[in-house]
């Protein structure tokens, strides 16, 4: 099974695509092919610790396959993994940005606002986002984190720990709350339904 954060190592390469963790789909987007006896690309994971926290260096590493290249040293491709994830888009805690319109792969710190189709994979911590507007998407929140004032249709997936949604408006989804996670003031448009 492929879990966050996967990628494929070539030779030369580390194979990653944001929000993709399969790595059937990673060989595909990468116009690789799996048809050989001997492999010239090795599966791997670098899997977050729990809690999950932004210090790579304690994640733990995974070759998700058996038969591996001559060229393939785990040292060096999880060197390369750790250093990877160091250079995606991120807010740190103690940080705060005010607009977000691109892809941010973490948050533990605060953004005034998330708009258009700006996007965070990983939410955690007590980070706090205010104002998701737009078509935005925030994928897995967590700990003690906050979100406020949810709108238009913006999305947001995966709910969990102690995490907050406040004030959620118009035709916003909220998908998958569960532990102790708490969605309040909730004030979407539901859809009538006609009775006959």
């Amino acid at each position: 099974m492929c879990n966050f954060f996967s990628a494929i190592a070539t030779k030369d390469k580390l194979h990653v695509y944001y929000g993709v963790d399969a790595h059937e789909d990673i060989i595909e987007l990468s116009g690789l092919r799996d048809d050989k006896q001997s492999p010239d690309f090795v599966r791997l994971e670098l899997l977050p610790n729990f809690p999950m926290t932004l210090d790579f260096e304690k994640w733990k590493f995974h070759v998700d396959q058996d038969i591996l290249p001559d060229w393939f040293v785990p040292d060096e491709w999880h060197k390369k993994m750790i250093e990877y994830l160091g250079s995606v888009p991120q807010i740190r805690q103690g940080e705060e940005v005010k607009i977000v319109v691109d892809r941010l792969w973490f948050c533990w710190g605060t953004i005034k606002s998330l708009k258009g189709f700006g996007s965070i994979l990983h939410i955690g911590g007590s980070a706090t986002i205010q104002d998701v507007w737009g078509s935005a998407t925030i994928q897995n929140v967590r700990d003690s984190a906050t979100i406020q004032d949810v709108r238009n249709s913006a999305t947001i997936q995966n709910v969990r720990d102690s995490a907050t949604i406040q004030n959620v408006w118009d035709f916003a989804t909220i998908q998958n709350v569960r532990d102790f996670a708490t969605i309040q003031d909730d004030r979407r448009i539901k859809p009538e339904v006609e009775s006959e």
